[in-house]
């Protein structure tokens, strides 16, 4: 079988298991008033509307966990992985997602690292980290 084929055929199946729906917002280091409380708010742009997205269960043995320095503070985050399709561009590191469809429907998560999927890979795979919903949401 062509390699290529069966990549493509991969891609095709791992997208019909993307059964939740994000939106993917950025901040873009602007701020707005709150009309309601005055309070200066950082401005979001809205990247992707209605992205196919899949939180898969986590694979045997430990979770995947990631150490970082926080003020001084070693903290570790649980991670989870993303997958949305392989051929979704402009997403970065820092980026959210709302999930707005799908099991995990209203949870919003930070992307900790977007680099470039895989060439082989049938989906784009992102390491993600739960957050509580911005305030300015």
């Amino acid at each position: 079988m062509d390699p290529a084929y069966a990549t493509s055929e991969g891609r095709r199946a791992a997208e019909s298991r993307m059964t939740s729906r994000v939106e993917i917002r950025r901040k873009t280091g602007r701020t707005t008033q709150d009309e309601t409380t005055g309070y200066e708010v950082p401005v979001w742009d809205t990247i992707h509307t209605d992205l196919p997205a899949r939180f898969p269960p986590e694979r045997g043995g430990p979770g995947k966990s990631r150490t970082v320095d926080i003020g001084g503070a070693e903290v570790t985050l649980a991670l989870r992985e993303m997958h949305v399709p392989w051929a979704t561009e402009d997403l970065a590191t820092g980026d959210y997602a709302l999930v707005t469809a799908g099991r995990s429907a209203g949870s919003v998560w930070r992307l900790v690292e977007a680099g470039a999927p895989a060439d082989q890979s049938t989906a784009y795979r992102l390491d993600v980290v739960e957050e509580d919903k911005p305030v300015e949401w």
